[in-house]
């Protein structure tokens, strides 16, 4: 599922290839509730859930979001706007803080999830698989030193920007554990 436009970036030939028997997106199936941008994670797995969770049968859904995309203002940023008030007390820069409202968006829809999961009675039988695809590279130098806490001169030739988490949980587990090794998203798939 990809909560923008199906074949943005040919994704409606690349997808199928990942051995998914379907791939919805806009104008392809995904049929959402209200449409902005960027379009709502949080109505994406709303509209999609059912498609799975009835199920008897064990599934592997993939879900694409973009609430958390730019453009990090509250003007051009529906999300940023939606969730303003949650973080306009927040000790971060006007360009920071947008960015940070868009990330609540995904926190939304994962917590939906989670609790539908758990009312459906298959949340100990999930796995969660999260990673995201690039930094926030619509940020200005000066918003990306701030959230990144790195020095602003020549920052986009840092590497230290391009370190990204790869979080991996099921409800089960006891405790958290937390692997410093390096990785790309190729280990993803042998990980699981």
């Amino acid at each position: 599922y990809h909560n923008h436009t199906y074949d943005y970036y040919s994704r409606d030939l690349a997808h199928p290839n990942f051995g998914y028997p379907t791939y919805k997106g806009i104008g392809n199936g995904l049929v959402l509730d209200y449409y902005c941008w960027p379009n709502s994670d949080y109505e994406m797995m709303k509209s999609s859930i059912n498609d799975y969770i009835n199920t008897d049968e064990p599934f592997h859904v993939y879900y694409m979001t973009v609430s958390g995309h730019m453009n990090y203002t509250y003007i051009g940023n529906s999300m940023a706007s939606y969730h303003r008030s949650e973080v306009e007390n927040l000790p971060y820069s006007n360009e920071v803080k947008p960015y940070i409202a868009t990330q609540l968006e995904v926190e939304k829809a994962l917590t939906y999830l989670v609790e539908k999961l758990d009312e459906a009675g298959k949340l100990d039988d999930t796995v969660f698989a999260m990673c995201a695809d690039h930094y926030p590279y619509g940020m200005t130098d000066a918003g990306l030193a701030e959230l990144y806490n790195l020095d602003i001169n020549n920052i986009r030739d840092n590497l230290e920007l391009y370190k990204n988490s790869f979080i991996l949980y099921c409800s089960s587990m006891e405790n958290p554990i937390e692997v410093q090794q390096y990785c790309g998203p190729y280990d993803i798939v042998p990980t699981l």
